[in-house]
């Protein structure tokens, strides 16, 4: 079914971290077969589907590339994968899937904390900030939401964090949102 958002400026989104928070962090995984999805990753993404709130999105960092450690059609496989696996399940794909092939030191605008993906996908997508989220595992991930101006970052973390929303895993953050 496709969102019910009454207008363009009603957007509203969630953009995840793709390693360590919907999938198993394999350093460097280039082969979609090695896919190991985190424990409630089709809950939540079944949920939050049939609530028909969000539109949802995957920033990654990739600089497994800019490396030389793998190309890019090795990172959209997993991609498609992940896609091909949600349909199984009666889903839909993902809206979209952003990533970054670049290292550290190459201070690009997209890789995080900076918040280069998630403000394209905001401009192209037409989606409202302060009614969105960044979901993630890292800090990176929720200081390119805050730079993004998103309403809330989200660590997933077995620890809490001083002024920081956390959820020790998938199924609390379907919890999370089943509250609001």
């Amino acid at each position: 079914m496709p969102m019910s958002l009454e207008s363009l400026e009603d957007r509203s989104a969630i953009f995840f971290d793709r390693d360590g928070t919907l999938i198993v962090d394999k350093v460097y995984q280039k082969d979609p077969a090695q896919t190991e999805y985190q424990v409630g990753y089709f809950e939540l993404i079944t949920f939050l589907q049939r609530a028909q709130k969000f539109l949802l999105f995957v920033v990654t960092n990739q600089s497994g590339i800019g490396r030389g450690f793998f190309k890019e059609s090795n990172v959209m496989a997993i991609h498609d994968r992940m896609n091909q696996d949600l349909v199984a399940k009666g889903l839909r794909p993902f809206q979209g899937i952003k990533l970054c092939p670049h290292r550290n030191e190459d201070q690009c605008q997209c890789r995080k904390p900076m918040p280069g993906m998630i403000l394209e996908l905001l401009h192209e997508w037409k989606i409202d900030p302060t009614k969105s989220y960044m979901v993630g595992d890292k800090l990176s991930d929720v200081e390119a939401g805050r730079a993004a101006g998103l309403a809330q970052n989200i660590l997933i973390s077995e620890t809490s964090q001083i002024n920081l929303t956390s959820v020790p895993n998938l199924l609390k953050l379907v919890e999370y949102f089943q509250a609001l």
